[in-house]
C-alpha cells in the first residue's frame, strides 16, 4: 500500500483500502482525484501492477 501512496499521494490509505487490489476501482479513484483520462488512469494501474 506504501508504494501505491508514493506514487498517488492525493488518494487517502482508507481509499487504498477500499480499492481491494481491484484494478479497475483504483483507475477510477486516479481518474477523478487527478482529473485524467480514463485511460492514462488504466496504463498507470497497470504499469504499476506490472511492476509491483
Amino acid at each position: 500500500m506504501s508504494a501505491a501512496k508514493n506514487i498517488w499521494g492525493k488518494i487517502t490509505e482508507n481509499e487504498l483500502i477500499r480499492v481491494d487490489g481491484h484494478q479497475h476501482k483504483l483507475a477510477s479513484l486516479i481518474e477523478k482525484r487527478y482529473d485524467i483520462s480514463r485511460s492514462k488512469a488504466e496504463k498507470q494501474v497497470k504499469d504499476f501492477f506490472n511492476n509491483f
